[in-house]
């Protein structure tokens, strides 16, 4: 029996194609909807790892820890100090999801620093309180690495290495000279410091997390 062939053409107007991308849409949405919220979880624990990294491997960092320079910011416990700190800009890390609309498959927002640093220099930790032969004496050592740049700090005294008398065991200031500064190397200001430097390259980081972890949750 002969075989007959039939054939079919069956057009798809515009309509149809509009519909069916949004209805894909709406599909990868509800899904986003669903997982994403575990990511932004894992998000979130991994930046804070970057950043405590990266912090943790400055010069400023091996400096305050347990180098001379503690001794010049007047810091006996130098390491727990700037460990809390850092702790706190950890603490701090924002990591949200927005849901899409319409075409829009949403964003995930990323905040890491304050920009004024208010909310470190308002710890304690950020200031080291003392008494003197002329009472309470108060050094803002992290506002002087975040902010003040090399701007004298203490006027008509320089630092001198030695251990007695010293709180520190680095050393005390004495009167002389054209007064103390934050080292060159260490100076910092609000936009330009061991931190921001230490996160410059963090934008490569929050890449590499936000791809690994959306990827794991989506499969």
């Amino acid at each position: 029996m002969p075989q007959t062939n039939i054939t079919a053409r069956i057009e798809l107007d515009k309509d149809f194609a509009a519909k069916f991308h949004k209805d894909i849409l709406k599909e990868i949405n509800i899904k986003l909807t669903q997982v994403l919220p575990m990511a932004v979880k894992n998000i979130r624990t991994k930046l804070g790892e970057a950043v405590r990294f990266r912090i943790m491997g400055s010069p400023e960092y091996a400096a305050i820890t347990g180098g001379g320079f503690r001794g010049e910011l007047g810091l006996p416990d130098g390491e727990a100090r700037i460990n809390a700190i850092i702790e706190r800009w950890v603490e701090s890390i924002s990591v949200k999801y927005v849901k899409g609309k319409g075409s829009s498959l949403g964003s995930i927002n990323i905040g890491i620093l304050e920009s004024d640093w208010i909310d470190v220099l308002a710890m304690g930790e950020a200031t080291l309180t003392y008494m003197s032969k002329k009472g309470a004496k108060s050094l803002e050592w992290l506002r002087w690495l975040l902010k003040e740049g090399g701007a004298v700090i203490v006027s008509r005294y320089d630092f001198v290495p030695q251990a007695k008398g010293s709180r520190t065991g680095l050393g005390i200031m004495v009167k002389g000279g054209k007064g103390w500064r934050v080292p060159a190397q260490f100076a910092g200001t609000e936009k330009d410091n061991f931190v921001t430097k230490s996160l410059a390259g963090i934008a490569q980081d929050i890449d590499t997390i936000v791809r690994r972890e959306v990827t794991k949750v989506l499969k």
